[in-house]
């Protein structure tokens, strides 16, 4: 198995250092290896500096800037850092679809009838209220987090 260096960053987030096979192959043995990288590359600072498998680093990297670890366990995603994350996420998609509808706004205030007006008004501000309605508490797990999806109107 492949060996990482993980280690915690003084902003609080975990790092994770995959040493390169073609540099490992360098040194006698692998733990060789490890010591000069983990010299090398492992800022003074770091702390909970751990040697585990690559099996024990959380196989997604969606989340990977809300990733914590208390000592020397392993890596794991903070569910309330990763919410937020995902929030921002679709309050970007948001503003996406809002920017679209623009130009369609200004087409029906300039030929529109007053239902197309109102069903834009409608949607927009539908799409303003996502952030607001969208509940992401009660998921527990980031899979189910990264598979989430608001229910996004439809003008």
């Amino acid at each position: 198995m492949t060996k990482r260096i993980v280690y915690t960053r003084s902003d609080g987030g975990v790092s994770i250092v995959c040493p390169a096979p073609e540099y490992v192959a360098q040194f006698a043995t692998e733990t060789d290896a490890i010591a000069a990288i983990r010299a090398k590359d492992v800022p003074a600072e770091a702390t909970n500096v751990h040697v585990c498998d690559e099996t024990a680093v959380p196989a997604s990297r969606r989340f990977r800037n809300c990733w914590r670890q208390v000592g020397a366990t392993p890596p794991s995603v903070s569910m309330p850092l990763a919410r937020v994350q995902r929030l921002a996420e679709i309050r970007a998609e948001r503003d996406k679809l809002l920017a679209l509808s623009d130009s369609q706004v200004v087409r029906a205030q300039e030929i529109g009838t007053p239902a197309e007006i109102a069903a834009l008004k409608t949607y927009r501000q539908s799409l303003r209220d996502i952030p607001q309605t969208t509940v992401l508490g009660s998921i527990v797990t980031s899979e189910a987090l990264s598979d989430y999806e608001p229910a996004w109107p439809v003008l």
